[in-house]
């Protein structure tokens, strides 16, 4: 019976951790990405997307992204219900830049859905906004 009970405890915390671990790389993936954009190399940042990311969209993230003079990653959250992260960020705009993504400078917020192609993290899905709880 003791030797039931430990390797339940070992199966349980070896899947806990592997869902921690899974949320922190894909955490890593967003911060890289964002990095990237801070860094100039938004094409490099848009490497990142999934296969299924078709070409209107990334059209869109590169308009929107090449909007941004700095990008800084303030917060980065899992929200289990809509499987997604929420993602604080602090933005400054380019001179003259177009904000129609972006509410104003300053802090922004985006939700990201990441996928799994060829065991690396991409991401999916950018939309805008705050999830709240009532």
């Amino acid at each position: 019976m003791k030797k039931f009970l430990f390797v339940t405890c070992v199966g349980f915390l070896l899947v806990f951790a592997g869902c921690s671990a899974s949320q922190s790389d894909e955490a890593d993936t967003i911060n890289k990405f964002f990095d990237l954009i801070d860094k100039g190399e938004l094409d490099s940042a848009l490497e990142m997307a999934h296969s299924s990311v078709d070409d209107v969209y990334m059209q869109v993230w590169h308009a929107n992204f090449s909007a941004l003079n700095s990008v800084e990653v303030k917060e980065v959250i899992f929200l289990e219900e809509e499987s997604a992260y929420q993602v604080a960020l602090l933005i400054t705009l380019k001179e003259g830049a177009k904000a129609f993504r972006w509410h104003e400078e300053g802090l922004n917020f985006l939700l990201f859905t990441l996928e799994q192609e060829n065991e690396e993290w991409r991401i999916a899905k950018i939309a805008n906004g705050i999830v709240t709880k009532e």
